[in-house]
Formats: structure tokens, sequence, C-alpha cells
């Protein structure tokens, strides 16, 4: 009787001894997988943090200046042709020189004063308000002349175009400087986050 007991209850400390060992092995092995996805999870933060901050440092188009408008008027001022463009089918417009002259007139005293307008970054509808709403006063020496309307209707028209001609002219040179800027800025950050790799 007593034979039994005492192998019954060894044999029950033996169990208990071997589910302490298994129970230790389970939660070590748990901390250290834990461990491990913790390790495995901060890393994956910590580069993509590194790449978010170079997405954040993306170099931004700049915003003209008086500096920018400067290099724009300079550049349109030397924008000759634009009135020869514009006026080329008149040319052939009969009366000859007149109509030509009309064209000329009207398109010479609106063009680069429009691209000016359009240098200094502001809106169409100024200029227009600015520029081509003098189109009547700038043609006048053509009001009286042979053919009547025809000729002063022609001088008022390139008038108005050349408005617009030239102020997508002086904002297209504004653009082309800042996006020259742009890519220059944008350069140098890519050879500044190439050397710092």
């Amino acid at each position: 009787m007593y034979s039994n007991c005492s192998e019954q209850y060894w044999r029950e400390r033996r169990k208990q001894k071997n589910n302490k060992k298994q129970i230790v092995a389970i939660a070590s092995t748990s901390v250290f997988i834990l461990l491990c996805l913790i390790i495995v999870l901060t890393s994956g933060k910590e580069s993509k943090k590194g790449s978010d901050d170079q997405q954040n440092t993306v170099i931004e188009r700049p915003n003209a200046t008086d500096v920018h408008s400067k290099k724009c008027e300079m550049q349109s001022n030397k924008d000759i042709n634009g009135c020869s463009l514009i006026c080329a089918e008149e040319r052939k417009s009969i009366p000859r020189p007149i109509m030509y002259q009309a064209c000329m007139h009207g398109c010479n005293s609106a063009y680069i004063e429009a691209s000016l307008i359009g240098c200094q970054d502001q809106s169409e509808e100024e200029a227009f308000v600015a520029i081509g709403s003098f189109a009547n006063q700038h043609c006048s020496k053509y009001h009286n002349i042979q053919p009547k309307p025809e000729v002063f209707s022609t001088c008022r028209k390139y008038h108005r175009e050349s408005t617009k001609q030239g102020f997508d002219s002086g904002k297209k040179i504004l653009s082309d400087i800042l996006d020259a800027e742009w890519n220059i800025l944008k350069d140098q950050k890519e050879k500044q986050v190439k050397r710092e790799v």
C-alpha cells in the first residue's frame, strides 16, 4: 500500500517538473519571438522614416520675385520679332503698306507692354485693363485713313491680339526662368542626398 502511494507521489512530482520545464521553454521561446518581431518592426519604421524624410524635402517650384521679373523683362525686351510674326499676314493685305503699318503700330504699342505685365506674374485680365482698353487711343492716327473703317479696325484688332500674345510670351519667359531655377535646385538636392547616403 505505501509503495504504491510513494510511487504515485514521485510520478506526479516528475510530471510537475516536466510541466515546469515545458512552461519555461514555451515562455522563453515566446519572449525570443516577440523580441525578434519588435526588432524587425522598428527597423522597418526607421527605413520608412528615412524615405519619408527624403520625400518631405522635395524642392518646391520657386515663386516669382523681383529678380525673376527683371530677368524676364530683359529677355522680353529683346523679342523684336513678335510683331513681325503677328503681322505677317497683313503684309499681303490691300492697300499694302498701310494695312501692314497699322498692324505693326497696334502691335508695337501693346506687345512689349503686355509681355512686361506677364513678367510681373499678373493676370491676363490686368493686362487687358492696363493695355487693351487703350486700343482706340493708340490707333487714333488711323481713324481717318482710307479705307476708313478697315485700317482703324486692323490697328485695334492687332493691338488686342498682341496684348494677348505679348502677355502669353511674358508668362512663358517667366515660367522658363522659374523652371530653370527649380531644376537647378532639384539637381543640387539630389546630389546632396546621394552624398549623404
